[in-house]
C-alpha cells in the first residue's frame, strides 16, 4: 500500500532526572497506516522510568499534563531501562489526531533520550 509519508526527531536530548515525569512532543498523526519509534538512551545513573503512549483527538491538547490526553494501554513501548540502550516500535493502524509518550523516573538519572518517528499512510 502506498501512501505519503514523513520522518522527523520528536525528542531532543531529554533529561529525565529521579522523581519526575518528561512528555516528548506531540506527533500529529491523523489517521495513518503504519508508525514507527525509535528511541535511543544514555544513562546518568542507575534509572527506574516508566515509558507510556498517550493519544489525543482534541484539536490543540495542552503538552503540560495529561489533561487532554488518554493512555493507550494496547500499546507499549521499550524506553530507558537501568543501562544505556535503543529500541523500535511499530504500531499499525493508528486513529488518533495526536500521539505522544510519557516517560516517569521513580529512581536514578536519564542522561538524554531522542525518539525518531516515521509514518506512512
Amino acid at each position: 500500500m502506498s501512501g505519503i509519508g514523513w520522518s522527523l526527531k520528536f525528542i531532543d536530548s531529554q533529561a529525565i532526572t529521579s522523581g519526575a515525569t518528561a512528555y516528548s512532543q506531540p506527533l500529529r498523526i491523523g489517521h495513518s497506516d503504519k508508525l514507527s519509534l525509535h528511541l535511543a538512551w544514555t544513562i546518568a545513573s542507575a534509572a527506574a522510568v516508566t515509558t507510556t503512549v498517550w493519544s489525543s483527538n482534541k484539536n490543540s491538547p495542552t503538552t503540560a499534563d495529561d489533561t487532554d490526553w488518554v493512555q493507550e494501554t494496547a500499546i507499549t513501548v521499550a524506553g530507558p531501562t537501568s543501562a544505556t540502550g535503543k529500541s523500535m516500535t511499530h504500531i499499525s493502524n493508528v486513529n488518533s489526531r495526536f500521539l505522544r509518550l510519557k516517560f516517569v523516573s521513580t529512581s536514578g538519572t536519564v542522561g538524554d533520550v531522542d525518539g525518531y518517528a516515521q509514518l506512512k499512510g
